[in-house]
């Protein structure tokens, strides 16, 4: 059985940049996300209203392929 974890801090959302990727990345509770945590692209655009009408609040699979979609999409 594996769990996937859809939710990460990625390095390019650190204050400090770190000396090689994936140096400061950590991830985050879902719980952030039940207590009204947004999700932004690297382009600050929030995108989960434009996967599912429960945006943020979406089960943790639908959170996961959009996010997926997103880095596919945008090439990041």
């Amino acid at each position: 059985f594996v769990q996937f974890h859809p939710t990460a801090l990625a390095d390019e959302g650190l204050p400090i940049k770190p000396t090689k990727p994936r140096d400061n990345a950590f991830l985050i509770s879902e719980a952030v996300r039940g207590d009204g945590g947004i999700l932004y692209n690297l382009a600050m655009e929030r995108f989960m209203p434009s996967y599912d009408e429960r945006a943020e609040l979406a089960p943790r699979d639908v959170v996961a392929r959009s996010i997926d979609d997103q880095l596919k999409k945008r090439d990041e």
